[in-house]
């Protein structure tokens, strides 16, 4: 019998890691997360202490929740690297250094420019692709407010991101979209840092 641990019912009270007689659980003790993680699940001993000493119900035995929890983040996983080399190949191959003319030359279909063979269209549909279901995938995932500046930030790209998107459906200013895309190039840059960040501190429960 093993136990699981539910971090958005997560106070960072740490009652469990003082019961715990193994050592098995750690803190997550960052500005933006606090909450306690089954780090070595190896070393559990099926004592439940833990569970008993959590009185906000953030630990319990693991059952089949925990595999399908597991499958969330895998394909967290999957989908944010693709959203974030796609998300790099569009700003740092086809926007960085070009002018709205080239741009806009970019976006159409006569230019020959590619990347691994995939043209600027391409890519753009890939990775709208890949943030409409990343962006599924976290509001399933991200229900603690100790995530908070990462669920902002990742808000703040996605509206940035698609905002353009409508904007040339509509037929509106160039200059409007492109002013949007630079912003949401930039703010991507610093959701990319926090992801980085968000993946290391747990690449435990890669290995659970």
């Amino acid at each position: 019998m093993k136990v699981q641990l539910d971090t958005r019912k997560c106070k960072a009270c740490w009652k469990c890691i003082d019961e715990c007689p193994n050592m098995v659980i750690k803190k997550v003790d960052l500005p933006w997360h606090k909450h306690a993680i089954i780090a070595d699940p190896g070393k559990c001993s099926s004592c439940l202490k833990c569970i008993k000493a959590c009185q906000y119900g953030a630990l319990s035995k693991a059952d089949k929740t925990t595999h399908n929890r597991s499958l969330v983040i895998y394909l967290l996983l999957f989908f944010g690297i693709a959203m974030i080399i796609s998300g790099l190949v569009l700003q740092l191959g086809f926007h960085m250094g070009s002018s709205a003319g080239q741009h806009e030359h970019t976006r159409g279909f006569e230019t020959s420019k590619a990347i691994w063979g995939i043209i600027y269209n391409d890519w753009s549909t890939i990775h709208k692709i890949v943030v409409v279901l990343f962006s599924l995938l976290m509001i399933f995932h991200i229900k603690n407010k100790q995530v908070i500046t990462l669920s902002i930030l990742f808000l703040l790209v996605a509206i940035t991101g698609f905002v353009p998107w409508f904007i040339d459906l509509s037929g509106n200013s160039v200059t409007s979209r492109l002013i949007f895309i630079e912003i949401h190039d930039k703010i991507a840059l610093i959701l990319v840092i926090y992801l980085i960040l968000h993946i290391i501190k747990r690449r435990k429960w890669f290995t659970q």
